[in-house]
Order: C-alpha cells, then structure tokens, then sequence
C-alpha cells in the first residue's frame, strides 16, 4: 500500500512537471526566471524532507528545458542560463553536475563578448576545487580569472578574482597573502563604489580577524558589512555574514547572541536551499550545545552535518 502511494506521487510530479515544461514558449525571452519558477514549482510538490529527490527531478527538468530550448535560444542567453544552473547545482551541493555547468560556460564564452561569464565560471570551478581539497586546479582556476580581469582593464572582475584569491590564501592558512588579496579587493571595490562587494570583502576581512583572535574587530568588520547586504538583497551572503557573527560570539562564550545569530542564519540558508551551509550551521552549534551541557542535541546535530557532508564529498567539512 506505501510503495504503491509512493509510485503514483512520483507519476503524478513527473506529469505535472511535464506540463510546466510544454507550456514554456520559446519566445518568453527570461529563461532563468522560467528555471526558478520550475525549481518553485517542484519544491511546492515535493516535500523538503525528500531532499534527493527534489534534486534529482531538477537535474531531469533542467534538461528538458535545455533540450526544449535548443532551437531558440541565443548562445548568449544559454551561457547565462548555464551560468545560473551551476550556481543552483553548487548551493544544492551537486558539485559534479555544477562544475560541468561551469566548465560549459567556460567552453562556450570563447570571445570577448562573453568574457564577464567566463572569469566567474572560472572563479566559481576554482571554489569547487577548494571544497574538494584539490588545491593545483583550483589556483589555476582563480588565476586564469584574474588574468583575464585585468586583461580587460576590468577593475569590478578584478575584485572579484582577488576576493577569490584570498579565499584560496585563507583556505589554505596563509593568513598574510588572504588579507593582502582581500584589502586589494576592499580597496577597488570601495573606489568603483560598489556597495555589494564592499559588503562582502567586509565580511570576508571579519573572519579573518575573528580566526586571528581579534574578535572585536571581526564584529567591526560584520556590522559594516550587514546593513549593505540588507540594502542590495543578498540574501546568501546575509546568511554567511549571521553565521560568522555567531561563531564570532560563541568563540568569546557569549551564547545568547550566538544563538541568535545561529537562527536568523539557519532560517536564510533554508528559504534559499543552502544545503552546504544549513550542514555547516548545525555543526556550529554543536558547540553551543556543548557549552550548556545537552549533549543530545550535540551528538545529534553532529550526526546530521556528517551525514551531509559525507553525501556532498565535502571533506573539509568531514574534517571539521
């Protein structure tokens, strides 16, 4: 009797999907909206407790509306659609499938015409390869975007891939050469005055400071960068910035704020399907938990952020 109810609700999603998908005209002209609405759509009829399939239904339907729009759309709008499909995948945690997206932008964005798609594709295969500890191909990544940023005499790209950079430099604890690359970028950002990246170089140079020891001036840094990430939308970079607060806070014991901040950021990575950093929340409360003595909830938000991890191959998190 469950088994056959199972069968008829994947008959019945897959039907509906389909119907979504004929309905698509061609000449609708938005194809990233379309392919929000359709991940809207399957997250409406499958519920968030089914993760992997939810997935898994995506990765066939965005296919299909490749496949569907293969005779119209321009290769412009397929490289920006491709470019959009790669962050849906990493945010998933479906790094494989994000990285091939990537590496088909890269492919594609063969003239100057196309060069902005190119050197983020590059930076966001080279944070791929950061996840997955392989240090050689994400370097070359980051500094073939540089390159080419700077080829361009593009000063936005070139904060861009310098921000990348200095992630590369933390990742790997060369703390001297992240903060060099990230003051570059702050630096840029704040002549070109581009209030998004000048809120998230903020953030970055806080956990720096914050894993430095210098916690006051890591909240420094969060408190500038919070009200700029509110001002331009960023809801993802809004969620980061919450939970480095509150690891900020419970690293100086001050768990009522940590806990706060650990719920606003937990709420945001949920509402965007952050599945990486919902993983990484629950492991960092595990310490909280630790601090006031329920070791019940710490044993089983560790399970769960291990069990996460270990499906995403990620092993840094593994590692933590």
């Amino acid at each position: 009797m469950s088994n056959q109810s199972i069968d008829t609700n994947q008959q019945d999603v897959n039907a509906r999907v389909e119907e979504f998908i004929a309905d698509i005209a061609p000449d609708q002209g938005n194809y990233q909206s379309i392919a929000q609405q359709l991940q809207d759509f399957i997250y409406q009829l499958i519920d968030e407790t089914k993760q992997t399939e939810r997935i898994n239904q995506l990765k066939s339907s965005y296919a299909l509306i490749l496949e569907k729009l293969s005779s119209s759309i321009t290769h412009g709008q397929k490289i920006q659609l491709l470019l959009w499909l790669g962050h849906k995948y990493e945010q998933l945690g479906e790094w494989a499938e994000s990285l091939k997206a990537f590496e088909n932008v890269v492919e594609l964005a063969d003239t100057d015409e196309f060069y902005k798609q190119k050197v983020e594709a590059l930076r966001w295969i080279g944070h791929i390869h950061v996840m997955q500890n392989n240090w050689d191909a994400a370097s070359s990544s980051y500094e073939k975007s540089l390159a080419k940023s700077i080829e361009n005499n593009d000063f936005e790209e070139e904060a861009h891939a310098r921000n990348a950079l200095g992630y590369f430099f933390f990742e790997k604890g060369n703390f001297s050469d992240a903060s060099t690359e990230w003051e570059s970028a702050l630096e840029i950002a704040e002549r070109i005055d581009e209030t998004r990246l000048v809120a998230s170089f903020c953030t970055n140079l806080g956990i720096l400071a914050n894993v430095q020891g210098q916690w006051e001036k890591a909240l420094a840094y969060y408190n500038e960068s919070i009200p700029r990430l509110e001002q331009v939308g960023q809801r993802r970079s809004l969620a980061e910035t919450y939970h480095n607060m509150a690891m900020t806070y419970a690293g100086v014991q001050r768990w009522a704020e940590a806990g706060s901040f650990y719920e606003k950021s937990y709420t945001l990575a949920k509402e965007i399907g952050d599945i990486r950093l919902q993983a990484t929340l629950k492991l960092n409360r595990v310490k909280l938990y630790l601090a006031i003595n329920d070791l019940t909830y710490a044993k089983a938000f560790c399970q769960h952020a291990m069990r996460v991890f270990s499906r995403l191959e990620d092993h840094l998190g593994e590692a933590d």
